[in-house]
């Protein structure tokens, strides 16, 4: 089966342009806490390839690691630089601040730059929940906008308690393509949270310009096994469908709780029930078109 990975992040702690806080030792993770296990000063193409050599990886797209750097382009130029050394094909999301008044422009002027296809930001919580100023929320809306009109997509950090807004936000912008990321990072994996996410995630699902990465699925249930996250996966290709489903391995975090190999095999047999034809589109075409 050919895997193109849509979700893991390359850093490197030893430059002076990047600064990542969440990976400092001793930080720990607002959601996940100790993850010291994983904080390795690098993690580039090179250490991805050798944990992943047996998995048949194709292609991979780096999502921004909070690298914090002065200059938007820093995290970029260093990925494309190290992707292309070590010859692993790799679409890039920046992180961006879409409530900026620089915002437009900056998105404009990523036309010049193809490998990158995407903008995640995490202050677009505010904008979902209104609690955005006007001022703020008119830029989100304008850039919104102007990544449509570039054809880049838009890389979505979003609980269940936000998806209707999330919703809203899709219909209207019908021509911007929304990446629901982590299956909607459930926070927590027992029957009360399944309620109320599972009907958040098939209302989300009826924007049809909205597709979903399961991937992270180890991070908040580090004991899992494939039963345990049968209900999540399958939920999740019911609402959006196969054609608008994506493998993501959200490494090396996912690491805290698994290998590679195991993830993969989990995943594959969960995906088992579709038609050989659906899981090549889960697996790899649809973040083919996608990304690539």
């Amino acid at each position: 089966m050919r895997l193109i990975d849509t979700h893991l992040h390359f850093w490197d702690q030893r430059r002076d342009d990047l600064r990542y806080p969440w990976l400092q030792p001793g930080a720990a993770h607002p959601i996940l806490g100790d993850i010291d296990a994983i904080k390795s000063p690098l993690f580039d193409p090179a250490a991805f390839r050798a944990e992943t050599r047996f998995a048949g990886v194709e292609k991979a797209v780096h999502v921004e690691a909070d690298a914090r750097p002065a200059n938007v382009m820093s995290e970029p130029d260093w990925v494309e630089s190290v992707t292309t050394l070590a010859g692993l094909p790799t679409a890039i999301v920046i992180h961006l601040d879409l409530g900026a008044p620089s915002a437009v422009d900056q998105v404009r002027s990523l036309s010049s730059r193809p490998a990158i296809r995407g903008v995640r930001d995490f202050g677009l919580a505010a904008y979902l929940r209104g609690t955005s100023d006007p001022g703020t929320a008119r830029a989100f809306r304008a850039s919104l906008q102007a990544m449509a009109d570039a054809g880049l997509l838009l890389d979505l950090d979003c609980a269940w308690e936000d998806m209707a807004a999330a919703r809203a936000l899709a219909q209207e912008h019908p021509q911007l393509t929304v990446v629901l990321e982590h299956i909607g990072y459930p926070r927590r994996r027992d029957d009360g949270y399944f309620a109320s996410w599972s009907p958040a995630i098939g209302d989300l699902a009826l924007a049809g310009n909205v597709h979903c990465k399961l991937s992270g699925l180890g991070m908040t249930d580090r004991n899992w096994t494939a039963e345990s996250l049968r209900r999540w996966v399958a939920t999740s290709v019911e609402a959006f469908g196969p054609s608008r489903c994506m493998f993501g391995s959200n490494w090396p975090v996912d690491r805290i709780a698994s290998s590679y190999d195991a993830i993969v095999a989990a995943f594959l047999e969960l995906i088992g029930t579709c038609s050989a034809a659906e899981q090549e589109s889960i697996c790899a075409a649809n973040a083919e078109k996608l990304y690539f």
